[in-house]
């Protein structure tokens, strides 16, 4: 499991070993989006911004705006 905190809207991004990406609010510890990947998520999560980006084991990194709990796209990695 990685955890990051979004200060901005105070909000936990945590990726799990259950192939989830969970957005968890600090404060009532609800949780406002979960999104289910094809593989485990070892990585921790990145903020740039609004967004958060963050791998998963299936080759793919997930954008998500943090504003708006929408998820942006999946971009497949390369392997070399």
């Amino acid at each position: 499991m990685s955890v990051c905190l979004y200060t901005n809207t105070n909000l936990y991004v945590v990726g799990c070993y259950d192939k989830n990406i969970y957005f968890i609010d600090l404060i009532s510890g609800m949780i406002k989006l979960k999104h289910t990947t094809e593989d485990i998520i070892k990585s921790s999560p990145m903020i740039e911004g609004d967004m958060v980006y963050c791998g998963s084991h299936d080759y793919v990194v997930y954008c998500f705006n943090m504003v708006r709990y929408l998820h942006i796209s999946g971009t497949k990695t390369i392997i070399l």
